[in-house]
Parts: C-alpha cells; structure tokens; sequence
C-alpha cells in the first residue's frame, strides 16, 4: 500500500498495483473466511456496518483537503456502493440455496470476490494516503478513480448472486462497467495465486 501510494506516473502505479494486488487478494480472502467462521454473524455484521462508517467520517473530514473534490467524491461514492453490497450480501446469506444453482452462484461468486477487492485495494490506498498524509500524484488519480469505480461491478455481481437465489428483482440501481484487458489480467493473477496458496495448504 505504501509503495502504491508514492507511485509518481500511471505506468509506475499499475506495475506496482499488477504486483501487490495478487497478494492483497490472497490476504483479504483469508481474513474473510477466518472472520467468517470464528466470528458470530451479528457481531461481524456490526463490526462491517462501523468499519464502513468510520472509512466514510474519515474521507467527509479530510479528503477535500488531501485530494481535492473529484477523488473525495468517487471515495465516498465507493465507500457508499459498498454499504449497498453489505445489504445485498446479508440478503444473500440468508436467502435459501438451490444446489441446481451452484455452478452460476460460483460464477457471480468469483466475479464479486475480484472486483469489490480491487476496489478495496485502491481505497485502502486512499485511506493509507489520508493517514500518512501523503499527497497522491495528479498521473495517478485517473488509475485509482478507475479502482475505485470496480465497486460498481462489485455490486453488479452480488445483485445477480441475489437473483441467481431469490429470482429476478428490480433493475440494477447503479451501472456496471466491463473490465478491460488490464483488470483481466489482474482478475487471472489472483486466481492463480489464490489457488497456488490453496494448494499449498
């Protein structure tokens, strides 16, 4: 995170970024599946709700001053669409499971993993900027607006992983944007490193 923050071109970023994401993905999907099952759901529930809150006071008070209005509002546009997800997820969890579905809830499954955690790692970017006080440079912000921005395909995913298990509902309320060469190819080196890691274990 540190290093992708000093970053000084958007070349320089996405080489950095194309080397840590791997790692970030491997390290977020762990703590996920310990907090999931050594945490009780309605602790964990409180503790995401505060963790988004917090995130959210954080970029509204200092976030115009660091980055100027345009990244203060994608921030906070993202750390929004994320609270949207932590609605739909919670449906998710407690909508029953078809076994006919697997193959799609999967499908929707990876998807969403990819995208809500690139989203993250450039918002986490953001936020490890906004506590050391870091200015990011002016080549770099269009690389972590368009990061940030993942949190919309994030939501796309989990609203179809919702009807994949409760059936067609309202239309989505936020447009989704495909993924480029460069996100694919992000997407097809978290994977591989994730099951590499799997297998060792």
């Amino acid at each position: 995170m540190g290093t992708a923050i000093e970053a000084r071109t958007s070349a320089e970023f996405k080489r950095i970024a194309a080397s840590e994401f791997p790692k970030y993905f491997v390290l977020a999907r762990a703590a996920s599946n310990f907090a999931t099952a050594v945490v009780p759901r309605n602790v964990l529930d409180r503790l995401t709700r505060e963790s988004i809150c917090e995130i959210e006071a954080n970029f509204r008070e200092k976030g115009l001053g660091a980055f100027g209005s345009g990244l203060r509002d994608q921030a906070l546009f993202t750390v929004w669409t994320l609270r949207k997800i932590h609605e739909l997820v919670e449906q998710i969890v407690s909508a029953p499971f078809d076994e006919s579905k697997k193959k799609a809830d999967d499908e929707h499954c990876d998807h969403f993993q990819f995208f809500v955690v690139f989203a993250q790692f450039n918002l986490d970017c953001l936020s490890t900027a906004l506590d050391a006080d870091k200015a990011i440079y002016p080549e770099v912000v269009n690389d972590l607006v368009e990061g940030l921005r993942a949190m919309v395909n994030a939501y796309a995913w989990a609203k179809r992983g919702l009807e994949n298990r409760i059936g067609p509902s309202a239309e989505l309320a936020i447009d989704s944007f495909p993924p480029d060469e460069e996100d694919r190819a992000l997407m097809d080196a978290s994977f591989s490193e994730a099951s590499s890691v799997l297998l060792e274990e």
